[in-house]
This record gives C-alpha cells, sequence and structure tokens, in this order.
C-alpha cells in the first residue's frame, strides 16, 4: 500500500496481490479517484483520477460508473470515448442510478455511442422521470408532443410540461410552462381536465400511475 500526505488529505494507492481485501473496496478507489480529480491533498491528476474511478466502477460503485460515462464523454482523463461512456452510463442506470438513465437516454435519442433508438431514449426517461429528475420530466414530455418513440398524447405531454416547470426555476421554468401551455392550445377543455388530474399522479413518488 502506498500512501501519499499532504495537507491533512490521504490519497491511496493499493496493489491488488499485497492488499487483496482493500483492493476490493470500492468505496476506497472512489475516494482516491476523488482526491486526484478535486486534487485534494495531491497535485490533480484527472488521468489518475479516472484510472481510479474505473476500478470502483468495475467494483459496481454506482457513483464511479456514472463519473467513468461523464469522463469519457467529456474527454476528461482520456480521449473522447461515447460508446465507452454509454456502457457505463447503462451499467449505473440499471442499478437505478436517475442521472445515469437520463443520459442514457439522451445517448439513445442522439445516437451518440448507440444506435439512435427513440423507444429506448423514452423508456429511460420514462424511468428517470418517474423518480423526479426535472430534466428527464421535460424531455419526456417533448417526446410525447412530438409523437417520438412513443405514440403521440398530447394529455401526457402536458402533464410531464407541468410536472417539469413545477419542479424547475428560471428560465428552464419559464421554458417547461411555454411547452405546456402551446400543447393547450392543441388540446380540447377534456384533454386539458384529464391532463391536470394526471398531473397529481405524476408528482408522486415513482409515479405508479402517471405513464
Amino acid at each position: 500500500m502506498v500512501r501519499l500526505v499532504r495537507g491533512g488529505f490521504l490519497a491511496l494507492a493499493f496493489v491488488a496481490v499485497a492488499q487483496p481485501a482493500i483492493a476490493q473496496d470500492a468505496n476506497t478507489w472512489f475516494q482516491a479517484g476523488t482526491m486526484y480529480d478535486m486534487g485534494q491533498g495531491t497535485e490533480q491528476n484527472h488521468a489518475l483520477a479516472l484510472e481510479y474511478y474505473l476500478r470502483a466502477a468495475e467494483l459496481g460503485h454506482v457513483k464511479a460508473q456514472g463519473t467513468v460515462a461523464e469522463f469519457l464523454t467529456l474527454g476528461t482523463g482520456s480521449a473522447v470515448d461515447y460508446e465507452g461512456a454509454a456502457i457505463w452510463y447503462r451499467r449505473a442506470a440499471e442499478q437505478g442510478d436517475v442521472g445515469a438513465q437520463y443520459h442514457l437516454a439522451l445517448a439513445y435519442d442522439a445516437g451518440r455511442g448507440v444506435a439512435q433508438d427513440y423507444k429506448e431514449a423514452a423508456a429511460w426517461l420514462r424511468r428517470a422521470a418517474t423518480q423526479g429528475d426535472a430534466n428527464a420530466q421535460f424531455r419526456l414530455g417533448q417526446l410525447y408532443e412530438a409523437g417520438r418513440g412513443v405514440s403521440r398524447d398530447l394529455v401526457r405531454a402536458y402533464a410531464w410540461f407541468s410536472v417539469a416547470a413545477a419542479a424547475m426555476t428560471g428560465e428552464e421554468g419559464k421554458s417547461a410552462s411555454a411547452s405546456r401551455d402551446l400543447a393547450a392550445k392543441q388540446m380540447t377543455p377534456a384533454q386539458i381536465t384529464q391532463a391536470q388530474d394526471l398531473v397529481s399522479k405524476c408528482q408522486r413518488p415513482g409515479a405508479p400511475q402517471c405513464d
């Protein structure tokens, strides 16, 4: 085990053969990656941070998996690798990570690192939206309005735009409200009433009856 101590912080690098128990501790690898990522107690080194995050990710650390995906998307500590990013976003998404679910949906929507698949994009947006992610709620509303990856459904578009608008602030909130109002102009009074009834269901934890 190699220890580097500076300014009260501890950065760790472990040799798997010498320290097999610690080498299987995902949290330790993630902490070491964070220190090199942020330059806490050692010089900032994104390449080394990525290496440690990757070790934690391979051990199933969900936050590390999302972080590796982000690094690969942005080209931080390595070359840009959209395919690799999609793989790690999926692993984190399958563990229930909301941010990963949202970014995986964007990858499918754009065909970035995966084959473009609007149905997959909608499915992952739905999972993130029902967990309360406002960006996913807004994007899902857009898909329902356009009929992309799902059947066109202005009632659900209105509902998701409304839920997103309630959660967002500033310009994002205004944009979601404007999208809801534009959808309303294409709806009958009965459809608007139905959509408003659906909003309360979509705002419940897990939104079991929303979508």
